[in-house]
């Protein structure tokens, strides 16, 4: 999933907007299953559509575009979910990698969660090579490992001579200039000698190289913002530290020569470094929440959390990823109601449940999201939040 992606359907607002998941996590023996499963959702659709009052032509309109999407999947080839998100400007749709449950939900705004919770689960990565010859471009997902061969990848270092020594090869033929052996009889090197300067040369393109591999990472990590590994000797990473931004975000770094490296042991070696890149992120979360607890800087269960998020004082919003809450609000939205439940509203259809809420306008005002496992929360009610202030 392209983070442009997600941020379209984010920021996409139409009446009777459709969001559908579907559970796939077990396998259709056969497509007919698969079929009348789809059948059963369909007829959950429209029900569902009729209750929010949608007019009969965006009804149909729906339909139709969420049949069509649906008629493209192969039951052989699903993951544990799948998400279908439609309105008059967007019809797309995704293989979840986390588990959902089925649902209906028609509003103004798309269901986000899901999405994001699947982001944060399917973990991708970039391993850079660095070597004076080339730099090559691997794209991690998972398990797997391959190199990418768009946006210039791979860089080839065509290692030139230095113009003197390209001046003096040529001159010594025609002007009769002295040979190497009477040159190295008269003195050691001077300023301006050919050894220096061929260094040099050296050295000043292979910082070129370095800048053109640095701006050429750069538009790909824009569009594709994953973690980054640096792999290289100790002098080609220090070499690349000095030009590129990106190695303070880094999430790793591999030393050594990995010319002749081939994928399955690149692989082997990237998998340990991100792992510990992503687990670690959750660690820090919690490290930093017991740091602000001490300042108060800091929001435990749905009430408090909810209404510091709508202060807009919320950095990192912290939950479960299956906590769901129904409440209903109070207060011109600035509390909720814990005595309402929503989500007992209708049988078939879904309702946003707070937890989207407080998701969309922590996004909307610069925080994070941390998901994490069930019951990690256990002690703060199973949502917290680290404060600005």
């Amino acid at each position: 999933m392209k983070p442009k992606d997600l941020a379209k359907i984010e920021s996409s607002t139409s009446p009777y907007s459709v969001s559908l998941f579907i559970r796939t996590e077990k396998p259709y023996p056969e497509r007919k299953d698969f079929e009348n499963h789809i059948h059963r959702i369909l007829g959950r659709l429209e029900t569902c559509l009729d209750e929010s009052g949608c007019p009969e032509e965006t009804k149909q309109e729906r339909l139709k575009a969420v049949k069509q999407e649906l008629s493209t999947l192969d039951h052989k080839d699903l993951l544990k979910g799948i998400a279908l998100f439609v309105n008059e400007h967007i019809h797309h749709l995704f293989k979840l990698p986390v588990e959902t449950r089925d649902a209906v939900v028609i509003d103004e705004l798309f269901v986000i969660r899901e999405l994001l919770l699947s982001v944060n689960k399917t973990y991708h990565y970039w391993l850079l090579t660095l070597s004076e010859p080339s730099i090559h471009l691997y794209h991690g997902k998972e398990d797997e490992l391959k190199e990418y061969l768009e946006d210039e990848f791979p860089l080839v270092h065509l290692i030139q001579e230095a113009p003197l020594e390209r001046t003096m090869s040529s001159s010594a033929v025609s002007a009769g200039v002295r040979s190497s052996a009477s040159r190295s009889a008269g003195s050691t090197h001077l300023p301006g000698d050919y050894a220096a300067d061929q260094d040099s040369y050296k050295e000043e393109h292979l910082k070129q190289f370095f800048r053109k591999a640095e701006a050429v990472l750069s538009n790909v990590l824009e569009e594709h913002p994953y973690p980054l590994i640096l792999a290289g000797t100790e002098r080609n990473l220090a070499s690349f530290k000095e030009l590129s931004k990106h190695h303070q975000n880094a999430a790793g770094f591999l030393n050594g020569s990995f010319n002749k490296t081939s994928l399955a042991e690149l692989r082997e070696l990237a998998t340990p470094v991100i792992e510990k890149h992503l687990s670690g992120r959750c660690a820090c979360v919690l490290e930093e929440f017991q740091e602000a607890l001490g300042h108060k800087k800091t929001a435990q269960g749905i009430q408090e959390v909810w209404q510091t998020v709508q202060e807009g004082r919320c950095k990192v919003l912290m939950l479960e990823r299956d906590f769901y809450s129904f409440a209903g609000t109070a207060e011109g939205e600035m509390s909720l109601d814990l005595s309402v439940d929503r989500s007992r509203s209708s049988s078939d259809c879904f309702v946003p449940d707070n937890l989207e809420a407080l998701i969309r306008k922590t996004r909307r005002m610069g925080g994070e999201i941390a998901f994490f496992e069930p019951d990690k929360l256990k002690l703060y009610d199973r949502v917290a939040a680290i404060l600005r202030y």
